[in-house]
């Protein structure tokens, strides 16, 4: 099991979607480059997760879902990662479309 999945297993799927689902909701309203910047996040360069057609950073949305589940703990941090792949399947076991690669061509920060 990985960090990721040890962190989120008491919380329960169904609230950690609806965490994540209320990140991706922050995202969209502030922008790419303000959701980073505030939550202390880099750009991601190869893994995504994909809704509703739009890539979003894997990582810091997972992160930043985390401190909604755990508010004492708050978000976690990059350094709390090693490797996108662990998010990735996370993501997946949550039943969110996630790709590795370069950005996709939608992209919601850039508005198109």
């Amino acid at each position: 099991m990985s960090k990721i999945s040890r962190l989120l297993e008491p919380f329960g799927d169904k609230r950690v979607v609806k965490a994540v689902a209320k990140t991706i909701k922050e995202f969209k309203k502030i922008g790419r480059d303000e959701f980073l910047k505030k939550y202390g996040f880099g750009k991601a360069k190869t893994c995504w997760l994909i809704h509703e057609g739009w890539p979003y950073d894997s990582k810091a949305i997972i992160g930043v879902a985390y401190g909604f589940v755990d508010k004492k703990a708050g978000p976690l941090k990059p350094s709390d990662f090693h490797g996108g792949d662990p998010v990735l399947q996370k993501l997946r076991e949550l039943g969110f479309e996630c790709e590795k690669g370069s950005l996709p061509a939608r992209n919601p920060a850039a508005g198109n």
